[in-house]
């Protein structure tokens, strides 16, 4: 083989090597993509302006245990639970999502955004 062929074989090991880690790479970010940060609003009742606030901290710790019940078996996390207001913050996927979209309990759901200062 002559000199040429022989840089022309490095060379195209050397893409070679450069870009299949990034095509793996690519997937991954595909795959990490498909999870979703939110805050999903709860149906609480008891939660109405001017409730004690025990009351309401009751009956949010009681709606997030019925969310997680009917999201047992799906891939989700609970990044925050609050106290006083009928939101959960959730990390999920696909499959989460689609409980959530369809469930009585969940009264909004929105993207978990940090929003800049107005």
């Amino acid at each position: 083989m002559s000199g040429a062929g022989t840089r022309r074989s490095g060379l195209l090991a050397l893409l070679v090597a450069l870009v299949l880690p990034a095509a793996a790479c690519a997937n991954e970010v595909d795959v990490a993509g498909s999870r979703e940060s939110l805050i999903v609003g709860l149906d609480v009742p008891a939660c109405t302006p001017g409730a004690p606030d025990e009351a309401c901290a009751e009956a949010i710790g009681a709606a997030v245990a019925s969310l997680e019940q009917a999201l047992a078996g799906t891939d989700y996390r609970v990044e925050r639970t609050y106290r006083t207001i009928p939101f959960v913050a959730l990390d999920v996927g696909p499959d989460a999502r689609a409980v959530l979209d369809g469930s009585p309990l969940v009264t909004s759901i929105e993207a978990n955004r940090t929003a800049a200062p107005q």
